[in-house]
């Protein structure tokens, strides 16, 4: 422990003057590139949450179709317009009307969902079979990331029961 003379109190050092102008530029410096860093970690956390909660509404919204449409009637108009497999669509039919003109869309603040019917037709892990009494639902959820087209699709069975 170092220890003062009472008579050399007012006496500094000239090593004990403080910082001088470069060491507090450098320290301003690096704190600039920290908070740069950190602000760009906040933007990009903000994206993936907007993105986030786009993904979840549409997931919701694609729930509810499917439970309407898994309660409808076999009839019902909602599912009796429905592709048939000998039209000149056929399977390729689950994939068209996905725009503004489609029978079967709801849109979102950043998605839009699509859904095709057809008829008497089912996929397997050999490929796509006639099988009657059964309706394939696909639904398909478009939005815009980063300015390029982003989509995903399933297929859902409806049965006659």
């Amino acid at each position: 422990m170092k220890r003062y003379n009472p008579r050399q109190i007012g006496y500094i050092k000239k090593s004990d003057q403080g910082f001088t102008l470069l060491e507090v530029l450098m320290a301003v410096s690096i704190l600039t590139v920290g908070l740069l860093a950190v602000a760009s970690l906040q933007v990009t956390a903000m994206r993936g949450n907007s993105m986030s909660m786009t993904y979840t509404e549409s997931t919701e919204k694609v729930q509810d179709i499917v439970e309407k449409l898994y309660n409808k009637s076999f009839s019902d108009p909602w599912l009796s317009d429905a592709v048939p497999v000998g039209s000149p669509d056929g399977i390729n039919g689950l994939d068209k009307n996905t725009d503004a003109t489609a029978d079967h869309y709801i849109t979102g603040n950043e998605y839009t969902v699509y859904w095709n019917i057809a008829d008497n037709i089912a996929k397997d892990s050999g490929g796509w079979h006639t099988v009657n009494g059964v309706k394939t639902i696909r639904v398909i959820v478009k939005w815009i990331d980063r300015g390029k087209p982003k989509y995903y699709k399933f297929d859902l069975l409806r049965n006659r029961i």
